[in-house]
């Protein structure tokens, strides 16, 4: 068996390189003349060397790919492929929705998780008082009332933080907004919230 094994395995290769690239191959066939011992002969009016370079080229899709290319990946792409199958989302614009939308949740927790591993409890004390004065806000000067309580509880953590960079941690999340003023809660930080109730979490930090 072992003898037959490396041209069979061509032979599959070919095939499937003939599948998937059948119209520019048969293009090619089209405008061949003849074959010399020189190599093949095609009419010069119709060749274009880019065309056929690009049979070969990998897509943009491959060259992705390639960054994230490992055995767990694959495992897991195979886990996502038999979710759609068993969903029987099978349309390819459904499976588009699907995905992005998984994706995008994927994401927002990725965001969370390194918010909630940053940030300090009073800042958490701080984005309730906001949540909770949704939609009116509250004025810049109680915000700083909870930046002064962290630094009279952890004055080593506080040693060198300053106010704005307290307060600018939570705008730069965005966590919060100011407003002539006035700061709101983003719905980044309500759900940033939300996310943290759901997970069981915390609001009990140092800070």
């Amino acid at each position: 068996m072992a003898t037959f094994a490396w041209p069979i395995c061509l032979c599959v290769t070919l095939l499937v390189f003939c599948l998937l690239f059948r119209n520019q191959i048969g293009h090619f066939i089209e405008r061949t003349k003849r074959i010399t011992k020189e190599g093949v002969e095609a009419d010069s009016r119709t060749v274009n060397t880019q065309e056929v370079n690009d049979i070969a080229k990998p897509s943009p899709a491959d060259e992705l790919l390639k960054m994230f290319d490992n055995q767990l990946l694959v495992e897991q792409e195979g886990i996502i492929k038999g979710f759609l199958e068993q969903n029987r989302i099978q349309n390819a614009a459904e499976r588009e929705r699907v995905l992005v939308r998984h994706l995008a949740s994927a994401y927002l927790v990725l965001r969370f998780e390194s918010i909630y591993k940053l940030i300090w409890g009073s800042q958490l004390r701080a984005l309730e008082l906001l949540n909770e004065n949704t939609p009116l806000g509250v004025l810049l000067p109680a915000l700083e009332s909870w930046y002064d309580l962290g630094k009279t509880l952890e004055p080593e953590l506080y040693a060198n933080y300053t106010f704005q960079q307290w307060y600018g941690f939570m705008e730069s999340g965005p966590l919060i907004v100011n407003k002539a003023g006035t700061v709101h809660i983003t719905v980044m930080g309500r759900e940033f919230l939300k996310y943290l109730v759901q997970a069981r979490y915390s609001l009990n930090k140092r800070g």
